[in-house]
Formats: structure tokens, C-alpha cells, sequence
């Protein structure tokens, strides 16, 4: 989500860019502002364009129709954030912490043996990929995946 703070100094660069006749914003406002649309790159900035254009074309770019309505739909954003934990993001998204490989099927065996003889919390039990290689994951006490593998036998 964007920070209200770094949208407003967009449109004073904006703004800036425009009175130093810097071409490549011409392009910028001919495409977010209707009433340019028509305009060439020196006719745009030749016309006066002031902060409240500056902020128009900020709005616009981010999705709103005008200052006000981001603003307001910026605050209403931010009262509404995801609050999803790391952890429930990494379960949900099965996003993997660490792998680590080891040299031989067998080894692979006898280490999922000895983690699961000690209690520790599987996420995925061992199985055969349809490659042939074996592997488990783990999750540790902080709620990251850790991924054993080992070769195909």
C-alpha cells in the first residue's frame, strides 16, 4: 500500500518537472489527464499546470479520480490492513525457509526416522517425488519450513 507522504512528494516532483520543461513528464500527464490527452509534449508543458493537476495525476495513476477520494481511500486502506502473521503466510503459501540436501537415499530415511522418533512437527512426511528423489519438511518451533532432500535411490 502506498504511503500517503511519498504521494504527496511525487506530485511536487511532478509539478517540479513540468516548470523545468522536463519532456519525459509530458508524456506522464498527456496519458493520466484527459484534458491533455489531445496535447503535443510542448504544448503540455507550455500550459499552466499547477499542484492541484500535479495531485490530479498522482490520483489518477494510483487508481482514484481525484485527491480526495485517495486520501480518503488511502485511510479507509490502512484501517483495513492484512494483518496475516508471517507464520500464517509461510502455511498458507508454503513458502520454504531453508533445504537441505543430503548424499544418498538412505540417509534421507534414517533422518526422517530420527526426527520423527524425536517429535518434531512434519509439514510434509517423507514421500518419493515422480522424479524418484525423497524428501520430508519440517516445521521448526518458529513456524519456518525447512526442506529435507535426498536422491532418487
Amino acid at each position: 500500500m502506498p504511503n500517503f507522504e511519498n504521494l504527496r512528494k511525487q506530485a511536487k516532483l511532478i509539478l517540479r518537472w513540468h516548470r523545468d520543461q522536463y519532456y519525459p513528464v509530458a508524456a506522464q500527464i498527456r496519458s493520466g489527464l484527459p484534458r491533455f490527452s489531445r496535447m503535443t509534449d510542448p504544448d503540455i508543458l507550455a500550459h499552466s499546470f499547477h499542484l492541484s493537476d500535479a495531485q490530479e495525476l498522482v490520483a489518477r495513476q494510483q487508481g482514484f479520480e481525484s485527491w480526495q477520494a485517495l486520501k480518503t481511500g488511502l485511510s479507509t486502506m490502512s484501517n483495513h490492513a492484512d494483518t496475516t502473521s508471517a507464520a500464517a503466510l509461510r502455511d498458507r503459501e508454503e513458502l520454504l525457509s531453508a533445504s537441505l540436501c543430503v548424499a544418498t537415499a538412505e540417509e534421507i530415511k534414517q533422518l526422517f526416522l530420527a526426527f520423527q522418533s524425536a517429535g518434531v512437527t512434519f509439514f510434509q512426511t517423507l514421500r518419493r517425488e515422480p522424479w524418484g528423489a525423497r524428501n520430508f519438511i519440517v516445521k521448526d518451533p518458529d513456524g519456518n519450513l525447512l526442506l529435507f532432500a535426498g536422491p532418487a535411490e
